[in-house]
């Protein structure tokens, strides 16, 4: 009863269950791990954002028996490589045994803050984390190893600007575009008994 496209919300669910699953559940004469980078892509008001939300609502209720929040920490943004390391360890440096899931609202905001005189470490730790699950926080002189680290990221983008948004990062040549999984979908019509997202 809603004008959400459906394929968002079974990506996202791909997503989120390929992380729960990921290093728990194998399969023969198989060592990848289900760990997407899924791209909703879509013009503004075709329903990327909706979709997360309601997903997220669901997964993080309160009284809820799924129990994600035991499991996995969801986070609504990255402001650096380092942050983002972080979030895999607890304050006494020891490697959490639990997943991340990160949101991008606009993907064009990821990118502005990759740019050389930002934080360009952002792209480069997602890419190490895309291809391995260890992963080492060195502080002083004090290194933090996590060897279950496990990431899925979320993102939003309009057709538009996803070449424009890692243009100075180079992204294609670093394999970046290689690791996303995209989606597109476009503004559904609204049948009779059903109301517009912004209603």
């Amino acid at each position: 009863g809603n004008t959400l496209p459906p394929q968002y919300v079974f990506g996202l669910a791909k997503t989120l269950v390929g992380l729960r699953c990921a290093g728990k559940t194998r399969f023969e004469g198989c060592d990848k791990q289900p760990r997407y980078y899924y791209m909703m892509i879509g013009e503004t008001g075709c329903g990327k954002g909706e979709s997360w939300r309601r997903t997220r609502d669901v997964l993080t209720m309160k009284d809820t028996h799924l129990g994600f929040d035991q499991v996995m920490r969801i986070f609504n943004s990255a402001d650096s490589g380092a942050g983002l390391k972080e979030a895999l360890f607890d304050k006494n440096g020891n490697g959490l045994n639990i997943h991340v899931a990160l949101y991008i609202d606009e993907i064009i905001d990821l990118g502005s803050k990759t740019r050389n005189d930002k934080n360009p470490e952002i792209l480069s730790t997602m890419l190490e984390l895309a291809n391995g699950t260890s992963i080492s926080r060195i502080k002083a002189n004090t290194t933090w190893t996590c060897n279950n680290a496990k990431l899925g990221v979320i993102m939003c983008a309009q057709p538009t600007v996803i070449p424009v948004a890692f243009a100075g990062m180079k992204g294609g040549e670093l394999g970046w575009y290689d690791r996303l999984s995209p989606e597109i979908a476009y503004p559904q019509e609204v049948e009779d008994g059903l109301r517009p997202l912004d209603s």
